[in-house]
Formats: C-alpha cells, sequence, structure tokens
C-alpha cells in the first residue's frame, strides 16, 4: 500500500490536468494536504463548500 501511495500521486498530478481536471484544496472537510480534491470546473472550487455542492454543480451543467 505504500508503495501504492508514491506511484498513484505523481502519476495523478500528471493525468489529471491532461484530462481537464484542475486542482482543489479548498474545499470543505479537505481531509490533508496529502489529499487532493479535483473538480472539472475551475469555477467550482470555492472555498468552504462541500464536495455535494460540487457534485450538484456538475449535476446542473449537464
Amino acid at each position: 500500500m505504500f508503495f501504492c501511495i508514491f506511484a498513484i500521486t505523481p502519476f495523478q498530478y500528471y493525468a489529471m490536468p491532461k484530462l481537464g481536471y484542475t486542482r482543489c484544496n479548498i474545499l470543505e472537510d479537505h481531509p490533508t494536504i496529502y489529499f487532493t480534491d479535483w473538480v472539472k470546473n475551475p469555477a467550482w472550487c470555492v472555498r468552504g463548500k462541500s464536495r455535494e455542492w460540487v457534485k450538484e454543480q456538475a449535476h446542473l451543467a449537464q
């Protein structure tokens, strides 16, 4: 498991932006500096908003 964290994290930072996602570390209940939320629309990265709010915004955008 320790290996997976060090293997997946660099891949995540490389691949997610190429897939159109933006890193968002300011959502409500952001657990640690080692966990990253990714949002498809940078406007959805709003300090204090929850992940559920982001899901609602994504659903409304479809």
